[in-house]
């Protein structure tokens, strides 16, 4: 099944076509550079209320637009290769 939000393929500003890397403009206009917390939480399959948990224990980067909260597509792709680094027990 593929995530109807993917982390760290085309979408991420990461990978921005290398011909607009310091050249000081924007990457792609439809590239992602925030997600919604409950983007986030589909694309992980937990509830809206456990990203707002790791938001406040620090386990995930977030910012606040107006009483808004975004989760910036880098922050995503941090925690999500975290997750994959960390031991299982």
């Amino acid at each position: 099944m593929n995530h109807p939000y993917p982390v760290g393929t085309s979408a991420s500003p990461q990978s921005a076509s290398p011909a607009l890397a310091g050249q000081g403009r924007s990457p792609h206009p439809w590239a992602r550079r925030y997600y919604r917390v409950a983007e986030v939480a589909a694309y992980f399959a937990v509830s809206r209320r456990t990203i707002y948990r790791l938001i406040e224990e620090g386990h995930l980067p977030a910012v606040r637009i107006k009483g808004c909260v975004r989760i910036p597509t880098d922050a995503l792709a941090a925690y999500e290769a975290a997750l994959l680094d960390a031991d299982l027990p």
